[in-house]
């Protein structure tokens, strides 16, 4: 059985749909950030971050930090996110973030890359415990590929969870003038049903 699992129409169409509004207004603030890798603060990548080439100008997308547990902070935007959140019987919430790419002329594949990563010895290795949810806020032609050669379209109100051991990355899209998606990185707990709704 596959480890990926998609599910449509994840949350209420009218509860999408406000996400969706929200982040569009013009006071939902966006930060700029890239891809993977680190940016300095002249806006160069930092070379030698994992596989990442992170000075490439096209690894660049904007981000909204809708949680993070790291700083205990929860954006004032984040009751937006709940209706996601609470598809799940969840034990912690390690972040929730939304990547905003801009259109490309041609599609722009991201560096395959696992969201969370802890230090075991002098090795980085994958959290094993997170499982990741990667919500789609509009429809376009970009996707998301995992290393094992799945592609997940990108459909509005379309969820895609995965364990975080699996690698993956984002394609740009070339048909809308942005592509959305919120990437949630929690711990499950193990009472979950094993089938998700709808899938």
């Amino acid at each position: 059985m596959s480890e990926i699992k998609i599910v449509d129409k994840f949350i209420h169409p009218q509860e999408h749909e406000e996400l969706q509004n929200v982040m569009r207004q013009k006071d939902f603030p966006w930060t700029l950030a890239p891809k993977t890798g680190l940016m300095d603060n002249d806006g160069y990548g930092i070379r030698g971050q994992l596989e990442t080439d992170a000075a490439n100008p096209l690894n660049t997308q904007l981000n909204h930090w809708f949680s993070d547990y790291k700083y205990a902070q929860f954006s004032p935007f984040f009751k937006y996110v709940l209706p996601i959140v609470n598809q799940q019987r969840i034990v912690a919430i390690s972040r929730i973030k939304a990547n905003l790419q801009l259109c490309t002329e041609k599609p722009i594949k991201s560096d395959y890359h696992v969201d969370l990563s802890l230090m075991y010895g002098i090795n980085e290795i994958p959290e094993p415990h997170i499982t990741n949810i990667v919500y789609y806020v509009n429809s376009n032609n970009g996707y998301t590929e995992f290393e094992t050669g799945e592609k997940v379209e990108s459909v509005a109100n379309r969820a895609v969870i995965f364990p975080n051991t699996l690698r993956h990355r984002g394609v740009s899209q070339t048909d809308t003038h942005y592509r959305a998606v919120i990437n949630l990185n929690l711990c499950l707990s193990a009472a979950n049903p094993p089938e998700f709704p709808g899938g």
